[in-house]
């Protein structure tokens, strides 16, 4: 249904705005887990409407410090959007930005490291910065 996609839609971009608040960091959380309620049970979990609140979910994580459940969601969200979208498109890449601040926040610098220059290039000619070292 058109309308419960587009409400799904409307409270992960309100949870947006509310992680950008100074006070906002608990309204954000009920956005998300609300429109990932209604993308995942009324909308029969349908990949692409998942996809928004979790990773506004992930985002929340990082923000109260559990990056163990961040990195979890973000997994998730890269096996979503790899197959949705694509391993190389910049929806994949945005989601895949993520799970490295995830892996960061765990003291897995290496792991976050390699996993980024494996996608440098490609990240580097979206943002318009091809000759970075």
């Amino acid at each position: 249904d058109g309308g419960l996609l587009g409400l799904s839609n409307v409270l992960a971009s309100r949870g947006l705005f509310y992680l950008g608040t100074t006070h906002g960091l608990k309204l954000a959380e009920e956005d998300f887990k609300r429109a990932y309620k209604i993308a995942s049970e009324e909308l029969g979990n349908s990949d692409l409407a998942v996809l928004a609140p979790m990773m506004g979910m992930a985002s929340v994580h990082l923000a109260k410090g559990e990056a163990n459940k961040a990195l979890e969601v973000a997994k998730r969200g890269v096996e979503i959007s790899s197959k949705v979208n694509g391993p190389t498109s910049p929806d994949t890449l945005a989601v895949k930005l993520l799970l490295i601040a995830a892996l960061n926040s765990l003291g897995r610098v290496d792991e976050a490291e390699q996993l980024y220059k494996k996608d440098q290039e490609l990240l580097d000619r979206l943002m318009g910065q091809e000759n970075l070292d």
